[in-house]
């Protein structure tokens, strides 16, 4: 825990991390594309009919399609292994089970996540109270009034988190040989095929974002547990795959 803490300390100070945490403001732009006439950002629908909880996995998937922050959190893995290895850094840790070396890297860039999705949601918490609620469409509530909304929410934000993970850890791994570019190429194709999965019936069911779109057919409890079944396999599998070729690398 102790190593984790020192390099999620040293990785949350780097430029990257910066830029990443500027996108965790990204709402607070949405007045400013209000005064222009576009298409961009754009929020709508019956009087009172959107929630706090609807904002954000608006929000959420937004920021899932733009891809930008995905690919800092990319850049950030190669950082905390691919240069490390080619600079040779990683020396320094010879003494200590390159498992736990691994596992704390690992750790340290989720947390990295982890707060940007915190200052994302409180960034949007206050937003919409503070700004939304003046407009009609706003229901002024934390949560949307039909229960279906609420699990289709729930589904759109946890299937984006668990694809989020699950590219990071195959990013890791593959930065483990490969060079910085092919690293975050492998990571955005891996988004790309996330984002298209709910479009195409043979992919909903692979892809954890696919699920929100099965709730109907299968109902929330089936696709909650599915959702989260396959994005742990999916993690689990990445994270050894990545522990086992990290073993292999040479200090």
């Amino acid at each position: 825990m102790r190593m984790t803490m020192l390099m999620f300390s040293n990785l949350a100070k780097m430029r990257e991390s910066l830029i990443l945490f500027a996108f965790g403001l990204f709402p607070l732009a949405l007045p400013v594309v209000n005064l222009f006439d576009t298409q961009f950002m754009q929020i709508g629908g019956q009087s009172g009919s959107v929630s706090y909880l609807d904002f954000l996995a608006g929000v959420v998937n937004l920021q899932h399609t733009m891809l930008l922050p995905m690919i800092v959190m990319f850049y950030l893995a190669c950082t905390l292994l691919h240069q490390e290895i080619a600079s040779g850094r990683l020396f320094l840790y010879k003494d200590m089970p390159r498992s736990a070396v691994f596992g704390a890297k690992i750790g340290a860039l989720l947390g990295v996540y982890v707060c940007y999705m915190l200052l994302l949601s409180a960034v949007s918490v206050i937003l919409y109270f503070l700004y939304l609620t003046r407009f009609e469409y706003a229901s002024g509530t934390m949560l949307p009034a039909s229960p279906s909304d609420v699990q289709s929410d729930v589904l759109s934000i946890g299937g984006t988190v668990l694809v989020a993970m699950m590219c990071m850890l195959a990013a890791m791994a593959l930065s483990v040989h490969c060079s910085s570019g092919v690293t975050m190429l492998g990571g955005v194709l891996l988004m790309l095929i996330a984002t298209i999965a709910p479009m195409l019936p043979s992919l909903r069911y692979v892809m954890p974002t696919g699920y929100v779109v099965l709730q109907g057919q299968l109902g929330f409890g089936a696709a909650c547990g599915a959702m989260v079944a396959i994005g742990a396999l999916y993690s689990v599998a990445l994270y050894a795959v990545g522990r086992s070729l990290f073993a292999t690398v040479e200090y």
